[in-house]
């Protein structure tokens, strides 16, 4: 249960606005999981009261202090919104052949609505070094690193069917990182892994 990983005491406010949070953001990924064409729709698109939902979504990941298990849903959100991965529980490779069939289906069911999110929102390069400083290298939870490459991945592949300047500009901002990069031991090397496939994906 979420009270006994978080160890902490029922009755203290904190704990309790956190399980809130939990629990709604554990019900968006539930409907998101069952119905990613819808959910990947929303994101696409710039909603009249509350902008863009992607961007929001990568906003309060970088700017907010939550819990472990919040983050690692909303990174899921996130990758969601990007993808449309048919399956959280999808393999690695299945996960790779899914997220670039997604993309280019992205970009064609898209096609010509003005209202398409822009997905070159996380090229910002103080928003992406803060959030590859944050959740690839600072980050002793290796299920919450490994879900923010898989989100980095998504926003690649997207990318490559979208702006090949957006491409590059990522790509430049990711090997900005690597001089801080030896400081982290492993996470380093598992940014570096990611840095390869970033180069030569298929």
């Amino acid at each position: 249960m979420v009270a006994e990983n978080r160890k902490l005491r029922t009755s203290d406010p904190d704990y309790k606005d956190d399980l809130v949070l939990y629990e709604s953001v554990s019900s968006m990924l539930e409907t998101a999981g069952k119905r990613p064409r819808y959910w990947y729709k929303y994101c696409a698109r710039k909603d009249a009261n509350t902008g863009y939902p992607l961007e929001a979504l990568f906003q309060i990941l970088i700017s907010q202090k939550l819990s472990e298990e919040v983050v690692l849903k909303l990174l899921r959100l996130l990758r969601l919104g990007v993808s449309s991965c048919s399956s959280l529980d999808a393999s690695a490779k299945d996960r790779k052949r899914i997220v670039k069939a997604r993309a280019e289906d992205y970009a064609v069911s898209l096609q010509g609505d003005e209202e398409a999110v822009p997905i070159s929102f996380v090229l910002n390069t103080a928003t992406l070094k803060k959030f590859i400083y944050h959740f690839l290298l600072e980050w002793n939870i290796s299920a919450i690193r490994s879900e923010a490459q898989e989100a980095l991945k998504a926003i690649w592949n997207r990318l490559r069917t979208e702006n090949a300047q957006d491409l590059v500009a990522m790509m430049t901002c990711c090997c900005h990182m690597l001089p801080i990069a030896p400081e982290y031991g492993q996470r380093a090397s598992e940014f570096l892994t990611l840095i390869q496939w970033l180069f030569a994906p298929d």
